[in-house]
């Protein structure tokens, strides 16, 4: 089973599986999705993680690709308020690409083009607004526009897309065909990962060179709780999984039949 925020990355997903390949190679293809069709909620210059159970092995493992702080970070890089929370000081090193290939090599079936061939499609020929994106974008819209060059890919002609027109994203889609086509280095090491050290510096950002050559996800061992004669596995911190256990726990000195 493929669920997700939005039908076509959903759909990505499922086809994957329609391909012959398993639940690591359809969770990456809608992730990838997710990126171009509701980019609010997931991003190729984001983080994340999963939880990977083998058939037959009793615990399953954790790949944590949730990128550091940059190098030069310091308490005195943020003396401006707020500049932790917004802005290009904001960033950590974007560990989503690489956890993604790193799980789709160890534990998937079908190439990196089959996987992110529908989020290539997508940006590149368009995808219909979601009411939600347009709901998002128009909330967001004055943060999107101080921002020229994010601006210039969500708000098209200036204005905030309408539900059922078609967003398209060349650069993206571009991007996702040089990580499809060479692998980990074209994002951090080859002309994007240039780009993004560009832009970065000329903005009066903290990622350097070093930061995405050097970065690799993790594999770790998840944390875990009993609730419900159930046994429950998340990732550990900095994920929030712990907290979802903490609340199972708590749940069950509850009487939730009635509810």
């Amino acid at each position: 089973m493929v669920s997700s925020a939005h039908q076509l990355a959903s759909l990505a997903g499922v086809s994957m599986i329609m391909r012959g390949g398993n639940a690591v190679d359809a969770a990456v293809a809608t992730a990838a999705a997710l990126t171009v069709v509701e980019p609010s909620s997931c991003g190729a210059g984001g983080v994340g993680c999963m939880v990977i159970a083998e058939p037959g092995v009793g615990r399953p493992r954790v790949l944590d690709f949730i990128g550091p702080a940059p190098i030069a970070a310091s308490v005195d890089a943020f003396a401006v308020s707020g500049s932790k929370d917004d802005g290009i000081r904001s960033s950590i090193v974007p560990g989503a690409v690489a956890g993604w290939l790193e799980a789709l090599a160890r534990f998937g079936r079908l190439s990196r083009q089959e996987v992110l061939a529908p989020a290539i499609g997508h940006a590149r020929e368009g995808f219909p607004v979601s009411p939600y994106l347009h709901r998002y974008i128009g909330r967001c819209a004055d943060r999107l526009r101080r921002h020229p060059t994010t601006a210039a890919v969500f708000l098209p002609n200036g204005q905030v897309p309408q539900p059922g027109e078609l967003l398209r994203q060349p650069a993206a889609a571009a991007t996702l065909a040089e990580i499809a086509e060479q692998g980990r280095d074209a994002f951090y090491k080859g002309r994007v990962a240039e780009e993004i050290v560009r832009f970065s510096a000329a903005n009066g950002g903290l990622l350097a060179s070093d930061d995405l050559g050097s970065y690799a996800p993790r594999w770790l061992e998840p944390i875990s709780a009993k609730a419900f004669g159930h046994t429950f596995f998340f990732p550990p911190p900095p994920s929030g999984g712990f907290q979802i256990l903490l609340a199972l726990r708590l749940l069950e000195g509850f009487d939730l039949h009635p509810l």
